[in-house]
């Protein structure tokens, strides 16, 4: 890699909770556990750790991290590769010929891209949050439609193309 960043999420009010109290409400509140339990009291630690080894990182003051890696795909994703390091597969629509995601399991590390997704999921990168629309998010705690799973979400998307003309064509 020739450049290399690393984002976290700060502590500031999240917009979309205000389009959904539910958004993301069944993850855990680490303000009530012991510091010993809770993962974020190692953040100094890490931030000097990456000081040290001279590798950049930014804590976001207004949005989530997402925005801001989904702003850099879109920004320099046709001039130069970029990989995306997560296992948030909300990544996976910024999948095209120069972006990719590492999803890193030790020996079972996979970069996925365009034909990995084909493969996976049976939809390209641009359908990805059409899919994710139809079968939820359960990581965010967002509700797909009920009985839609991936199987037939793929399906509609590879007969109508697009969200947006399932609809139409759904009237």
């Amino acid at each position: 890699a020739t450049h290399t960043v690393v984002m976290f999420d700060g502590e500031h009010h999240n917009p979309r909770k205000d389009l959904s109290c539910d958004y993301k409400a069944n993850r855990p509140d680490y303000s009530q556990v012991p510091d010993e339990e809770n993962p974020f009291t190692q953040l100094d630690d890490i931030y000097k750790a990456l000081d040290y080894l001279g590798i950049k990182y930014a804590v976001t003051t207004d949005c989530e991290t997402d925005d801001v890696i989904a702003q850099y795909a879109y920004t320099y994703g046709n001039d130069m590769k970029i990989v995306i390091s997560s296992f948030d597969s909300d990544f996976f629509q910024l999948i095209s010929h120069r972006v990719q995601i590492l999803r890193y399991r030790g020996e079972k590390t996979v970069l996925c891209g365009r034909e990995w997704l084909r493969e996976k999921y049976g939809i390209e990168a641009d359908q990805y949050a059409a899919f994710k629309s139809l079968t939820g998010d359960a990581a965010d705690n967002i509700r797909g439609i009920p009985g839609v799973g991936a199987k037939t979400a793929a399906a509609l998307l590879r007969q109508f193309g697009s969200l947006e003309t399932l609809l139409e064509q759904a009237q």
